[in-house]
């Protein structure tokens, strides 16, 4: 019986943080992006890695142990990882060696399994692969980055030949990918 208390306590605490941190973009989206937040939510909140502090997590996982030392190395470099959330990666040794099922597999346990439908350079094997790659682009307009390149403002969720360089702002660097969480 305690249990379920302790149960049904912290699920009415995570729903509470997701209504308080989520309801200001909630209140004027439709409700495919408010959809997508609470997706997103959940998927940050079930992670197994928030902070560089687990990343020792990696070592549990048969699709990390799969990459080669110097791609591990590459990666874990790469990363920028805030309270938000994964906010940066090199995109690149993943697709070299993953296929797109691999890289979704790897990015879930960081809860940014949705940036794996833009490895376009991933190998494809199966139908999951395709499945992850051919993600329906839908209005992402909830996030705002600041990209210096040209010193253009552009939305959207994931950026490709960038990096979380500072909170809101991507900047340019190949094999990267800047995310929303930056």
């Amino acid at each position: 019986m305690l249990t379920i208390k302790k149960v049904l306590l912290s699920t009415i605490l995570a729903c509470t943080v997701f209504s308080v941190s989520a309801d200001s973009k909630l209140a004027s989206l439709d409700s495919v992006n408010a959809q997508q937040i609470w997706a997103e939510s959940v998927a940050k909140q079930m992670a197994e890695i928030k902070s560089t502090e687990d990343l020792y997590k990696l070592e549990d996982s048969e699709v990390w142990n799969s990459l080669s030392e110097h791609a591990q190395r590459d990666f874990i470099e790469s990363l920028v990882i805030n309270n938000r959330g994964l906010a940066s990666l090199n995109h690149s040794v993943l697709e070299a060696e993953l296929t797109a099922s691999e890289i979704y597999t790897l990015l879930s346990l960081f809860g940014a399994q949705k940036i794996a439908s833009t490895m376009i350079g991933a190998r494809v094997e199966d139908a999951t692969d395709v499945l992850i790659l051919s993600r329906p682009s839908l209005n992402h307009s909830e996030e705002t980055f600041s990209v210096m390149s040209g010193g253009t403002t552009t939305k959207g969720e994931t950026h490709r030949g960038y990096y979380c360089a500072y909170r809101g702002t991507c900047l340019e660097q190949d094999g990267s990918t800047c995310t929303s969480s930056c």
